[in-house]
């Protein structure tokens, strides 16, 4: 026998439909809402095979919203368009998804190089409510001057709506303080402090020039992130933040040894703003 609702119990049904109905939307705007970004860099195996470290080319990176490249993607990455072809095919190197700093292992035919990604070596990008700034710190030894502190100074200035603000950068140039970081650099940077080709140059202008620009976007309320892809040989993860809110980090693999903060994996939800994000190993990526 079929019981007949009276008006008191239809209004409480279509109340609790209309509530889960509510909750199953909002729950698939928070899905629709959350982005994932992978960060991995120093993805070179060795110098004859000039290959990736195995795996590498296996990981399903199309399973990302973002790809954030942190340079030496391999041992002499630009020194044939066979090489760049088999990047392209694995990170969709002009894909505006796929932002990447040139490292000192990249950078050997920046004219080849443009061909593949379309873009000049360092640039300006907006996406998801964050603004990326992608830096180039082998053009100029580790200096960041001339027309690209320009276009570093012009986006800080004029930045008002961005919740986040991403330097991608290879060279550790934020070691370089002179106080608690700069003792750790040889134990944290692939390059060691000096003046060889690959090293991080004892002498830079990110604390003169840089910093204090990023100081007034914190300021602002801006989150302010340098993530810096020349690590992996001594360590695969290092994170610091500033007595001004300012965060530094770095990842690389490591061609012989599998560590947790080889990559790092982003979660976004642009509904609140929020940025997460933990160290992780490749091996447990899509793909594998």
């Amino acid at each position: 026998m079929i019981k007949t609702l009276d008006v008191h119990q239809l209004l409480f049904f279509m109340l609790l439909v209309g509530l889960l109905f509510d909750g199953c939307e909002a729950a698939g705007h928070r899905d629709q809402s959350t982005n994932t970004y992978l960060y991995l860099s120093h993805t070179r195996a060795d110098e004859l095979s000039n290959d990736l470290i195995a795996g590498v080319a296996a990981v399903d990176y199309h399973r990302y919203d973002m790809r954030w490249l942190g340079g030496d993607l391999l041992f002499r990455t630009s020194e044939s368009e066979a090489s760049l072809r088999q990047l392209d095919d694995i990170f969709q190197l002009s894909n505006v998804s796929t932002l990447w700093s040139l490292g000192n292992h990249d950078c050997g035919d920046r004219a080849l190089l443009g061909q593949f990604t379309q873009r000049p070596s360092f640039y300006s990008h907006h996406q998801n409510g964050i603004t990326f700034l992608v830096l180039d710190t082998e053009v100029t030894a580790n200096q960041i001057e001339g027309a690209q502190l320009e276009l570093f100074q012009q986006v800080c200035d004029t930045l008002s709506r961005s919740t986040h603000l991403i330097l991608l950068h290879h060279h550790l140039l934020w070691l370089i303080d002179g106080a608690v970081l700069e003792r750790q650099a040889n134990e944290i940077s692939n390059g060691p402090i000096g003046e060889c080709r690959f090293c991080l140059r004892g002498q830079n202008n990110f604390y003169s020039d840089l910093y204090p620009v990023l100081q007034r976007v914190r300021q602002k309320g801006i989150e302010v992130m340098c993530i810096g892809g020349d690590a992996g040989t001594h360590s695969v993860y290092f994170e610091h933040e500033t007595a001004d809110g300012i965060r530094f980090m770095a990842s690389g693999m490591n061609k012989e040894r599998e560590l947790e903060g080889e990559v790092v994996i982003f979660r976004h939800r642009q509904a609140t703003g929020e940025l997460e994000w933990r160290p992780s190993i490749l091996r447990v990526l899509p793909g594998h």
